[in-house]
């Protein structure tokens, strides 16, 4: 069986995570299989994508599995540093459909302010989580969790928080004992009166999930 190894996300790492986004986070995770985000229409999505990968990775505290035997990375962490003090001057749109799915997560994350609730200056904010199909069961995800989680703390964070938006990574969060603060079902977020996300079984809501540090 191969071995698999974790290591701290660089730049250099950014082209092969776009690869495993196309192929298959974009292609498995609900909201963006419900509105149509395949590979078809990557060309939509993919200068969005870019620029989140590079900001998350350049964070310092993203991480990434490799099969050792062949070189090719199956799965990524990626993680944002959220501080009380720093503001977000990134003032471009997303694409059409990542806009979408942005505004619903603003929605289950709220308008609580988490460094005055918990008491932290710093956090550790899980943004995308993906094993690669042929790499899954081996308890990677939860491995490059942990990972990232042992960078956050060493860099000053004290809590973690996650929109956990599929089972696997609720599944991944609550083996490590992150909390559930807020769910919201996918078949009760409305835009003008209809349902935005009316398609992702099996998996029924997104939870922001947070745990101390």
């Amino acid at each position: 069986m191969s071995e698999i190894q974790l290591r701290k996300a660089t730049l250099d790492d950014v082209e092969d995570i776009m690869v495993n986004i196309k192929e298959s986070f974009m292609v498995e995770e609900p909201m963006s299989r419900n509105l149509g985000v395949t590979i078809d229409t990557w060309d939509e999505e993919r200068v969005t994508a870019r620029k989140l990968t590079v900001e998350l990775v350049s964070s310092g505290i993203s991480v990434v599995a490799k099969d050792t035997n062949n070189g090719r990375l199956v799965g990524f962490r990626l993680t944002s540093l959220e501080t009380d003090t720093l503001t977000d001057t990134n003032t471009d749109k997303p694409s059409p459909k990542l806009g979408v799915i942005y505004e619903f997560l603003k929605e289950v994350r709220g308008n609580t302010n988490y460094f005055d609730k918990f008491g932290v200056e710093r956090i550790a904010s899980l943004k995308m989580l993906n094993v690669i199909p042929a790499y899954g069961g081996r308890g990677v995800a939860g491995r490059m969790v942990i990972a990232s989680l042992e960078l956050a703390r060493g860099i000053g964070c004290r809590l973690a928080i996650s929109e956990a938006t599929g089972l696997g990574s609720q599944r991944v969060y609550t083996k490590l004992g992150f909390e559930v603060l807020n769910e919201v079902n996918y078949t009760d977020y409305k835009k003008d009166g209809n349902v935005v996300f009316d398609d992702t079984a099996p998996h029924v809501s997104c939870k922001l999930m947070v745990k101390r540090l």
